[in-house]
């Protein structure tokens, strides 16, 4: 089986782990597959270049340099998709595929955030419009559309209720990298003094309006009064400057907040082995990676009772109101305050997070490959 897959997006958070892990653990467990990598050349070969010998042989590269969300993509995508019209199969793992997408096509649709909530996607009220027409023609011309939740699967079918639609919905959970396990106390704690951190909870993520950071940082001021020695931690990047944290630290007179914009796998590793808790009261998530990269690595979470993410933490984490500060601060104490709950919430994340894992999504993918084919 030969595939074209639109790899532009494999640096980013969220959607590119999906493409780096779902590529590479694709390529390893079904060695009959060539995967044709449609990108930026520098990134898919920096990609490559960590597979292992008989994996990078399994791939083929073309270039498909042109940005998200623009007008060269738009041209170029259909430049791409007609010249290899000998694939088996095209995968657009993002709503955003080119406009002459053929039938024997997968989209991935992680979530429907730049429709549901205006202030994350374009302000132009043409480009919302463009951005609608190009999620449209997507869902009405593809094969199949794979999305990583029922939540994201719910969304779509409020948005776009259509019988057919419902019949090319398959929903793939995400899986959690093996690099993320519990680490060894005397590793977590030698992490920590180098990098200044005592007993810190943590944030991961971008710094959108929607990941709710605001009320996270009004409910970490208010929590300072009990727990005078407290840190934050947030590592995510910027998406504005200055943005919400950049201000509200400055109103509150937050000292101890530490940013980490461009956080390494090894040292996001550690953050999340050595926190407290990781803190994620997102307004709204498609799916929710770092809670499940915490759960893995035996750390307690506190997430939002929205969207995907009762979906992915299950009975083994904390829910808060995202939009109730006091419901956020008060969660954090009751997990501070109580070793009982904290224990037991570390072992019940351990169990939840093993029951998502790569291999599993890749087979469930390729079972999605296999119907396009004989369909």
């Amino acid at each position: 089986m030969r595939i074209l897959l639109d790899s532009r997006m494999i640096r980013n958070t969220g959607i590119g782990r999906y493409i780096h892990m779902l590529t590479a653990t694709m390529l390893t467990a079904y060695p009959q597959l060539q995967v044709v990598l449609a990108g930026f050349s520098i990134h898919n070969q920096e990609f490559i270049g960590k597979l292992g010998e008989v994996q990078q042989k399994q791939t083929e590269t073309a270039v498909f340099e042109a940005p998200i969300f623009s007008i060269a993509e738009r041209i170029k995508g259909i430049q791409v998709i007609n010249k290899h019209r000998d694939v088996d199969l095209v995968h657009i793992p993002h709503f955003n595929a080119p406009w002459n997408l053929p039938a024997n096509s997968v989209v991935t649709v992680h979530d429907l955030i730049p429709f549901k909530l205006k202030r994350q996607g374009p302000r132009n009220p043409l480009k919302l419009m463009a951005g609608e027409m190009v999620l449209k023609n997507s869902l009405k011309k593809a094969g199949r559309i794979i999305t990583v939740s029922q939540a994201t699967a719910r969304d779509l079918l409020q948005s776009y209720p259509d019988q057919a639609l419902q019949e090319k919905i398959r929903i793939i959970p995400l899986g959690v990298s093996p690099k993320f396990f519990p680490l060894p106390q005397q590793e977590i704690e030698a992490f920590k003094a180098r990098h200044h951190l005592q007993h810190y909870l943590l944030f991961v993520g971008n710094r959108f309006p929607h990941k709710n950071i605001k009320r996270l940082l009004k409910a970490y001021a208010m929590l300072l009064e009990k727990f005078p020695k407290l840190q934050l931690v947030i590592a995510g990047k910027r998406t504005a400057l200055p943005d919400e944290v950049d201000i509200m630290k400055k109103q509150l007179g937050l000292d101890k907040v530490r940013e980490y914009e461009n956080c390494s796998d090894k040292d996001l590793h550690s953050l999340y082995c050595g926190a407290e808790a990781l803190v994620f009261p997102s307004l709204y998530e498609g799916f929710g990676l770092p809670p499940l990269e915490a759960m893995a690595c035996g750390t307690p979470v506190i997430v939002s009772n929205t969207t995907s993410l009762p979906e992915v933490v299950g009975d083994a984490g904390l829910y808060v109101n995202p939009l109730q500060t006091a419901d956020i601060a008060e969660k954090v104490d009751m997990l501070l305050s109580d070793p009982t709950l904290r224990n037991r919430l570390q072992a019940q994340g351990c169990k939840r997070a093993a029951m998502f894992s790569w291999h599993t999504t890749a087979q469930a993918t390729m079972a999605v490959y296999q119907e396009i084919l004989k369909g």
